[in-house]
């Protein structure tokens, strides 16, 4: 499951990048992210790195080297199923090239490069910058290994899109996530027939082709752009300054250098001629992708400032965190202090969902950032479910008092603190100003997602050394036995233990100038960021020996699956059918340890 170019350092984040990527794009795909992993974080310090260092640094590894030797051996190779000597001769050409085969991830022609570099643009995990210099566009490619590990988060985005905007939802997430990034023709046409075939799978006669259809598919794509889970972003075309620019940058086609060099020299005098006629050609090729069906719904769209023409749309990533954050800090809430203040959960949910609105939502971007989780007792309402809705509307005094008087009492809990009453409540006109402490709840969240790893994997008596360093800080053996019930042997030999598994840190203090280890004294300390990224890369490590484990499941199931799929009778007998049986929910099985540790890696990271 290794690139040719994978990196041999021994990291869990770049090692998980890397097989998502194999097992989303292919071998090829994996060897360029590969390749620029292994370049910008050596060579170019995170700056990026060009498609001619890109190239380089791949050639140097997977280019044969060629000599004269081995020319004469491969002179000599018989093709028994082809006499066609063309066939032979680029076959010959094609064994001097790379040292593996393009299964195997070996890639050194510029052409598979860039399609592999577009793969990975198309889906946000390559990002492009711009620079001039000597008056020729340079550019640069960096990758975000933490956008590659997302692939196995998407089918929690899709449940949510489904939970917040209905099944329609669902499919619409699912096209964008899949393609990358899609324009409006296309996310409406590829939901609308996705949705079809899900209901004539169900026994159900659904036209994907209908305006009713069609129609229900762009209201629910309205909905969601609005609500800021879907973002516009620009057209990959844009990334360039102009074409010949483009393809000076991805080969030395020397007519292609004189043109570029002539429209630089045209775009000095007529910058504002040459904007316009881009404007209108871009306008001109938008209008004419735009099915009649299509326009006719932006004409009747309530928002037509929307949907520009030729805009191309992707998933907004940091939306889906934003509303899952609220939901798994609205339940540590619920879990704390549920049973003192009446849906306390729900409130601190709508308070953190009013929040994400304000930082992502379309509608309310424009709006000042230094208020996002400051809120009134009225502002929830919106976010509340109906039944707490409800609740509150029929005791006395109204809504506005009762969110008040609760939000007033969760500011009073302080293990962990979730709301500050920033405003006083009393004699306020709306009721008094609140703010979310989100750093307080993600901080207590963490802390117990790190106790229970180190309690799996160690044992509860290691767990309560942990805690015991926490709540002291620096202790010596003797004193961290006595604090956690432990004689003195034993004590020492599970600080060693955790101090491998790099969980805690010595530090040792001397009492004199001269370096005296027997008279030094040796202190044992919990550095919270060091305990935070070894368990977070050991839930990574974690996470992807479950792929690999995934993927040899397949691998051997392979035959099982194909006749299944195929409506063959060979799974119909009794222990093919077991076998069958077994097989899946060893999967499911599998599935479900594979999201249960991403939600842990999600409070860890995106939280």
């Amino acid at each position: 499951s290794k690139s040719p170019l994978s990196t041999q350092k021994n990291d869990p984040q770049l090692n998980f990048a890397s097989n998502c990527i194999r097992d989303h794009f292919g071998p090829m795909v994996q060897c360029v992210a590969d390749a620029l992993l292994a370049r910008i974080n050596q060579y170019s310090k995170g700056s990026g790195a060009s498609f001619s260092q890109i190239t380089a640094h791949i050639r140097s590894i997977c280019k044969r080297e060629f000599h004269n030797e081995r020319q004469k051996l491969v002179q000599k190779v018989s093709f028994i199923n082809s006499d066609e000597q063309s066939v032979n001769a680029a076959y010959r050409y094609h064994l001097n090239r790379t040292i593996g085969s393009d299964v195997e991830g070996f890639v050194v022609d510029g052409d598979l490069i860039r399609a592999a570099l577009l793969v990975l643009i198309q889906h946000s995990i390559v990002t492009v910058h711009t620079s001039l210099k000597n008056s020729a566009v340079v550019y640069k490619y960096s990758i975000d290994e933490r956008r590659a590990c997302l692939f196995v988060r998407y089918p929690r985005y899709i449940e949510h899109s489904k939970n917040l905007y209905g099944p329609k939802a669902g499919f619409i997430t699912q096209e964008i996530l899949l393609n990358g990034r899609l324009t409006t023709k296309d996310v409406v046409s590829l939901s609308a027939n996705a949705y079809a075939s899900k209901k004539q799978q169900s026994g159900e006669d659904v036209d994907p082709s209908s305006d009713d259809v069609r129609e229900e598919v762009f209201v629910v794509f309205q909905k969601m752009v609005e609500g800021g889970h879907i973002e516009m972003v620009k057209p990959l075309s844009e990334h360039s300054v102009n074409d010949g620019d483009n393809d000076v940058e991805f080969g030395n086609d020397k007519a292609a250098v004189e043109e570029s060099s002539k429209k630089r020299k045209r775009s000095i005098g007529d910058e504002n001629e040459i904007k316009e006629e881009n404007e209108n050609e871009t306008k001109k090729v938008a209008e004419q992708e735009i099915e009649p069906e299509l326009v006719a719904l932006l004409k009747t769209s309530t928002r037509k400032n929307l949907f520009p023409p030729g805009a191309v749309w992707r998933a907004h990533i940091g939306m889906f965190h934003g509303t899952i954050k609220s939901l798994l800090l609205g339940r540590l809430v619920a879990e704390r202090y549920g049973n003192k203040v009446q849906s306390a959960g729900s409130l601190v949910t709508a308070a953190l969902k009013l929040a994400a609105h304000r930082a992502y939502a379309a509608k309310d971007r424009d709006k000042d950032d230094e208020g996002t989780y400051l809120f009134t007792p009225l502002e929830i309402t919106k976010y509340l479910p109906a039944t707490v809705l409800d609740k509150y509307k029929s005791k006395a005094g109204g809504l506005k008092t009762n969110l008040s008087k609760a939000l007033v009492h969760l500011s009073v809990f302080k293990w962990p603190s979730c709301i500050v009453e920033v405003e006083e409540a009393y004699g306020h006109r709306q009721g008094g100003k609140f703010e979310v402490t989100t750093n307080s709840l993600a901080k207590h969240l963490r802390g117990r997602l790190m106790h229970k790893v180190v309690k799996d994997r160690h044992g509860e008596v290691y767990a309560r050394i942990i805690s015991v360093l926490e709540s002291r800080g620096h202790l010596e053996s003797e004193a961290i036995g006595d604090f956690a019930m432990l004689p003195a042997k034993e004590a020492r030999e599970m600080l060693h233990c955790l101090y491998r598994s790099n969980y805690i840190s010595l530090a040792n203090f001397q009492q004199s100038k001269q370096y005296n280890p027997n008279t030094a004294i040796y202190t044992w300390q919990v550095d919270h960021h060091q305990l935070q990224r070894t368990v977070t890369d050991n839930v990574i490590a974690a996470l992807t020996n479950l792929r690999l484990r995934r993927q040899h499941e397949m691998e051997i199931g392979k035959e099982w699956v194909e006749r299944q799929g195929k409506g063959e009778e060979e799974n119909d007998y009794a222990k093919d059918k077991s076998n069958y049986v077994a097989f899946c929910t060893g999967l499911e099985r599998l599935d479900n340890d594979v999201l249960l540790l991403d939600e842990s890696l999600l409070v860890l990271q995106d939280i």
